[in-house]
């Protein structure tokens, strides 16, 4: 029987044959058998969000065996001898999770409390063993669960790393999962550069997870399984999907883009819900429709409960500016005899483009091409129709005066393939 601490989590053999009793069939110990179950699911790990989720499980698992093992009704399943090795597994577990939340032993179960609720395992009576499998593909969807401290969002650290080495949890990202999804499903042109696929279940549960469309299997016969807003819960029904934007654990930005689930306006209000009961500042919260086509405040477009016009026209009377900016555009237009719409677009989008750029060119297009026909809406209402299609395309990059380069031989110059692409609209096409 083992009494020498672990320095790491041991593997099922040696857990086994430290936790051995003569004479004692482990499989008449639910608790023990689960913690060989999990030990087993360990083993199985692939990344270490889902190594840290488990070693949770084992906290509470083990915990409960040291906490239940001496009451009367349990001596004849829970042998005390089976306790210096499940104390010594108990001990090592709590140092690699005091590390991972950074935080002492004693506030480690307040920690794992306000990281997980009382999601993890079930205690009393109804634990049961449940095989690795389950612990295993549990473990797949809960490093993706996202969670709340403060008004801020944190992940489990999900990213390969070495199986055994030490981690902390960390503020969530996105541009992670869209650098996963990406590199995984080079074809997926769907979402925003740094934006990451979500799912909120019924229960309000938020998951930020990799997103793959059809992949075809290698060769080899191995491949990657596709993962849609589906897949997370099983095709079971949500409250929302569609994408999210978070930085550092801020989030910046929602959009309900999702094909499977189809969310309308009032399942972003769902999620906006949440975050503001959770404490995340709505303000500065760049929420996106569906089709890409319009933009609104976090805040204004939950106090308007979703509807796009009264979310827009609050944006727009909260900042100075923007209603400078569309009184000027009204005037320029003259209910349609004065500057058409094209040229005011070119002339927003080149005031956006001068000093520090909010985003790609395409994204600075789009935006002017939307805000314009948003500010004519008022004059014209067939402009709310053109803020909902897609820009016609803009015009070339400017030289600035300087010449074109020439060209190499047989092969049209940079410059040239650039402004063909512009001219034709080829470079949107994304």
């Amino acid at each position: 029987m083992r009494t020498t601490p672990y320095n790491k989590i041991p593997s099922v053999a040696e857990w086994k044959k430290d936790s051995s009793v003569s004479l004692a069939r482990r499989i008449n110990d639910p608790v023990l058998a689960r913690i060989d179950n999990l030990l087993a699911a360990f083993s199985k790990t692939k990344d270490a969000g889902e190594t840290l989720y488990i070693q949770c499980e084992l906290y509470f698992a083990s915990n409960y065996w040291l906490r239940n093992f001496k009451q009367a009704n349990n001596m004849t399943t829970m042998n005390a001898k089976r306790e210096p090795a499940i104390r010594a597994l108990f001990r090592c577990v709590v140092k690699k999770l005091a590390f991972a939340f950074d935080c002492g032993v004693q506030a480690l179960p307040n920690a794992l409390e306000l990281y997980f609720g009382r999601s993890l395992s079930e205690h009393g009576k109804r634990l049961d063993a449940s095989n690795f499998h389950y612990f295993v593909k549990r473990a797949e969807l809960e490093k993706f669960k996202l969670r709340f401290k403060a008004g801020r969002v944190y992940q489990l650290p999900w990213r390969d790393y070495m199986k055994n080495k030490d981690v902390k949890i960390k503020p969530a990202n996105s541009d992670i999962i869209h650098d996963q999804t990406q590199g995984v499903d080079k074809g997926n042109k769907f979402l925003r550069t740094n934006w990451a696929c979500f799912v909120m279940s019924m229960s309000r549960d938020l998951y930020m997870a990799p997103h793959f469309g059809q992949l075809k299997e290698s060769s080899s016969g191995s491949g990657v399984i596709p993962k849609y807003h589906s897949s997370h819960l099983a095709g079971l029904p949500v409250l929302c999907s569609g994408s999210i934007l978070v930085k550092d654990g801020w989030v910046q930005g929602l959009r309900n883009d999702s094909g499977h689930y189809q969310p309308t306006n009032s399942h972003l209000v769902n999620v906006l819900e949440h975050l503001q009961m959770m404490l995340v500042n709505l303000k500065g919260i760049e929420v996106v429709d569906y089709g890409g086509a319009l933009w609104a405040d976090g805040e204004d477009f939950l106090s308007s409960r979703g509807n796009w016009a009264t979310a827009v026209t609050r944006a727009r009377r909260n900042s100075p500016e923007m209603r400078q900016w569309e009184i000027d555009i009204k005037t320029k237009y003259k209910g349609g005899r004065g500057t058409a719409f094209r040229p005011l677009v070119e002339e927003h989008y080149a005031n956006m483009t001068t000093g520090p750029k909010q985003g790609g060119l395409y994204y600075l297009w789009e935006k002017a091409y939307r805000e314009v026909a948003i500010a004519l809406s008022e004059v014209d209402k067939s402009f709310w129709t053109k803020a909902g299609e897609k820009p016609f395309p803009p015009p070339p990059p400017s030289r600035r005066g300087r010449s074109a380069p020439s060209a190499p031989k047989n092969s049209q110059s940079k410059f040239q393939r650039t402004k063909n692409a512009w001219d034709s609209g080829a470079i949107w096409k994304k």
